[in-house]
């Protein structure tokens, strides 16, 4: 059974004598869980005004924070189980205005030529526009969202849907295609759906409006829940997650620098650092890559050794046609977890988020 929650309807302020332009939003979302099931949520946005509009955020958020968001400001909050954030929608683009105060927009090389040292025309970039594609009226847009059952949900969604009236605000589009690295004049346009226009943000959140709307549902609350496993594992806060292959939670514990596993009934195990990232992606996956980082080539060879010893497929890094001489790639299924920790503690390391690195 599905719940198709009646969306709240928001009219943005009507400017030069415009007509208000009705948006609605609405979550499609499942009627009841079982604890750590998952399914998608769906969010329908129409734009029933007589005016295209450009969608500039929208974000899914429920008691245990960000499900999911769209939009260039996209933040996963709280500790959701795979939160999704996309850039879609709205993006910014380095720009620079003109003697005649216009604007000329940078043209964006691949990602790799973004990550090298700013180019003259980059520095002369100081000015931020905004990027977006507008809906027409009368159109509707559908996005998904993965949600995983956590009772920490709270029994509800709730959608923030941020947008304008593309009347409401000058916009420019690129005049042609010159080669990356070099401005293009942005010229002024008539909104039209279906195309990408660019303006300030400043201009663009000063007419922004919001629509919001919810749903709610059920979630069956687990016997063994997250009170039960910091009694039992020893753990009073901290960030945690839920293996559902092994019905066992995963509680990080600062204070002592490991990770405690615990399930209902077995002895909990804690592993040396933070494990919660590649275990809960073994919980989806059933194999990780992990980096060993040893920073010397004798150290490496040392835990090359032990790890094969233990059962662990592990190999030195390749790149580019070389071999690392002290950094490891360890590739880590469910059955080693506890190889690989025994490992890490014989030989004086420990996981942390960016891999395996010296113990402290």
């Amino acid at each position: 059974m599905r719940l198709l929650v009646v969306p709240l309807t928001v009219l943005a302020a009507a400017a030069h004598g415009a007509a208000a332009a009705p948006v609605d939003v609405a979550i499609d979302a499942p009627h009841e869980l079982a604890a750590w099931d998952t399914a998608d949520v769906k969010i329908t946005i129409h734009n029933g005004g007589t005016q295209p509009i450009a969608v500039l955020a929208v974000e899914l958020t429920s008691d245990a924070g960000t499900v999911a968001a769209w939009g260039h400001e996209g933040e996963c909050k709280g500790n959701v189980r795979g939160c999704s954030i996309q850039s879609s929608w709205a993006s910014e683009v380095a720009a620079r205005r003109t003697a005649s105060g216009g604007w000329e927009l940078l043209v964006q090389g691949p990602p790799q030529q973004r990550q090298a040292p700013p180019t003259p025309a980059a520095r002369e970039a100081t000015e931020r526009l905004l990027s977006v594609t507008a809906i027409a009226a009368g159109q509707s847009v559908v996005l998904t969202a993965p949600l995983t059952a956590m009772y920490q949900h709270g029994g509800k969604l709730d959608v923030a849907l941020r947008y304008i009236a593309v009347d409401r605000v000058r916009w420019c589009a690129p005049a042609g295609e010159p080669p990356a690295g070099t401005f293009v004049p942005c010229q002024p346009v008539e909104p039209s759906a279906g195309y990408v226009l660019y303006a300030p943000a400043t201009a663009i959140d000063a007419v922004a409006a919001t629509a919001r709307s919810h749903a709610t549902f059920a979630i069956a609350h687990p016997a063994f829940d997250l009170d039960a496993a910091r009694a039992r594992g020893g753990v009073a806060a901290g960030a945690f997650g839920y293996a559902r292959r092994t019905h066992r939670w995963i509680l990080v514990d600062d204070a002592h620098g490991t990770t405690v596993v615990v399930g209902a009934t077995d002895k909990p195990d804690a592993l040396p650092g933070q494990w919660l990232e590649p275990l809960t992606a073994l919980d989806q996956l059933g194999e990780v890559s992990v980096f060993w980082n040893t920073r010397d080539a004798a150290k490496a060879a040392a835990a090359l050794r032990d790890a094969r010893a233990r059962g662990i497929a592990v190999d030195l890094f390749g790149f580019k046609g070389g071999t690392s001489r002290d950094r490891l790639i360890v590739a880590l299924d469910p059955a080693h977890v506890a190889a690989l920790a025994a490992s890490l503690r014989a030989l004086g390391y420990t996981m942390t988020p960016d891999g395996i690195a010296a113990a402290p």
